[in-house]
């Protein structure tokens, strides 16, 4: 699922509207989204995980169980 306006530190007074969503195959802890241009259209980076928390922090640290993934997609959903 992803939003608009862009993300920031807080999203207080934003009214975020989901523009797209498309099933990755993959349970999500947490997703980052970035646009990139792909040439003929523009496209989706994500970066996800399935652990809800892996930014650093020493008062909350754990060896995460799941690795970082990436991946491109087109705005139909189609993945690149």
């Amino acid at each position: 699922m992803l939003f608009w306006p862009k993300a920031c530190a807080s999203a207080a007074g934003y009214n975020l509207k989901e523009i797209l969503q498309f099933n990755i195959g993959s349970e999500l802890g947490q997703c980052r989204a970035v646009p990139v241009d792909l040439g003929d259209e523009d496209g989706i980076l994500l970066a996800y995980c399935q652990d809800a928390e892996v930014d650093p922090y020493v008062e909350m640290f754990f060896f995460p169980r799941h690795r970082m993934k990436i991946s491109v997609y087109t705005h139909s959903g189609k993945e690149v």
